[in-house]
Order: structure tokens, then C-alpha cells, then sequence
């Protein structure tokens, strides 16, 4: 049994960014009717608040949320992001 502590770590290893991003988009396919802006912020929202909990830095999707939420304007939300120092994606 894991205890709270290695749950983050363990989970981790197991699941990558993209895997996590791409069940979110099956979800918001799946089940949201188009059309639906609300539960589609509310989806990035939760993914954002899921990779934080398994600390995952999803840059783009936490954008995406920010954006959504009103929180962020698009422009500045690209300029976080192209701002961000490049790095191997599979290391």
C-alpha cells in the first residue's frame, strides 16, 4: 500500500503529461455537448488542479484554464508560453 507521500511520486512515473492532456480531450469529447464553454473550463480546470496534485507541470493546458476562466487574456497566455526556456520533452 502507498502511502501519501509516494502516491505523487508513483503516479508520475506511470502516466505522462500527454497521456493525462489526451484523457482530458477523450472526456471533453466524449461527454461534453458542443457548444458547452462552461464544462469545457471547468474540465481544464480540474486537469490543472489533477497535474498540480501529481506535480506535473502542464504549461500549456494551465494556460488553457487561465485563459478560459477569464483569468488571462490569449495574447499574454502565448507570451508565458513562448517565454518559457526550451527542454527535452522526454527527458
Amino acid at each position: 500500500r502507498l502511502t501519501d507521500a509516494e502516491r505523487p511520486r508513483v503516479v508520475r512515473e506511470s502516466i505522462s503529461a500527454a497521456t493525462l492532456g489526451a484523457y482530458a480531450e477523450v472526456f471533453e469529447k466524449a461527454w461534453m455537448p458542443a457548444g458547452r464553454a462552461s464544462e469545457t473550463a471547468a474540465t481544464a480546470e480540474a486537469l490543472v488542479t489533477l497535474a498540480a496534485r501529481l506535480e506535473l507541470d502542464l504549461p500549456i493546458s494551465a494556460a488553457v484554464a487561465e485563459v478560459l476562466a477569464g483569468r488571462l487574456a490569449i495574447d499574454d497566455a502565448m507570451d508565458g508560453l513562448l517565454a518559457r526556456p526550451f527542454r527535452d520533452e522526454h527527458a
